[in-house]
C-alpha cells in the first residue's frame, strides 16, 4: 500500500511536467493560475464532505472508516488555509476550525502537509494529503501509530424545488 500511494504522490507531483510531452504535437493545455487554483479548491471543498477510509499500520490491520465534514474553506496567506471541519473517526465526533498549510504539487494539484500539527481534542498528527479531482489519498501519524488514508470529496447535491402548483380555477 505505500508503495502503491509512493507512486500516486510521485505521478501527481510529475504530471505536469508528462503532460508538456506531447506526441501528438498539439500544444500543452494551459494551467489555471495560482489564483484561479485556490478559489478552485475553496469552491470544491466549502461544503463538501471527505468520506472514506484509514488504515493503522500493523499486522492483519483492516481499513476503517472515517468521514470530515468541511464548512468554509478559504486560502488566509502563503501557504495557509482556514479549514471549519467535523472529524468523525474511530468513535470520536468533533467539530473544530484548523488552520492548515496547504502546499501545491505543479499548478494544480493541492496538497495539505502538516507536520505534529496539534488537532484540538483529538492529538497531534503529521500528515500528507493530496487532492485530486473527486479523490484525496494521504499518509498520517499521530504520538504512537500511522498509516494511510483515502476517500472521495462528495459535494453536496441540491434537489430542485418543483414548481408551483397552477391555481385552480
Amino acid at each position: 500500500m505505500i508503495k502503491y500511494l509512493a507512486a500516486c504522490l510521485l505521478v501527481a507531483a510529475l504530471a505536469p511536467l508528462l503532460n508538456a510531452v506531447d506526441s501528438t504535437n498539439q500544444p500543452p493545455a494551459t494551467q489555471p493560475d495560482h489564483e484561479t487554483a485556490q478559489k478552485a479548491l475553496s469552491d470544491k471543498l466549502s461544503g463538501a464532505t471527505l468520506d472514506g477510509w484509514f488504515t493503522v499500520d500493523g499486522p492483519e490491520q483492516q481499513p476503517k472508516r472515517d468521514k470530515y465534514t468541511l464548512g468554509k474553506v478559504f486560502h488566509v496567506k502563503d501557504d495557509l488555509w482556514h479549514i471549519d471541519a467535523r472529524i468523525q473517526f474511530g468513535g470520536k465526533d468533533v467539530t473544530v476550525p484548523l488552520q492548515l498549510p496547504i502546499r501545491w504539487a505543479g499548478d494544480d494539484t493541492p496538497v495539505i502537509c502538516v507536520t505534529d500539527f496539534k488537532v484540538p481534542l483529538l492529538g497531534i498528527y503529521t500528515a500528507r494529503v493530496v487532492f485530486s479531482g473527486d479523490r484525496y489519498a494521504g499518509t498520517w501519524s499521530g504520538a504512537t501509530h500511522g498509516g494511510t488514508l483515502w476517500g472521495r470529496v462528495e459535494r453536496p447535491t441540491t434537489q430542485p424545488q418543483s414548481a408551483p402548483a397552477p391555481d385552480a380555477k
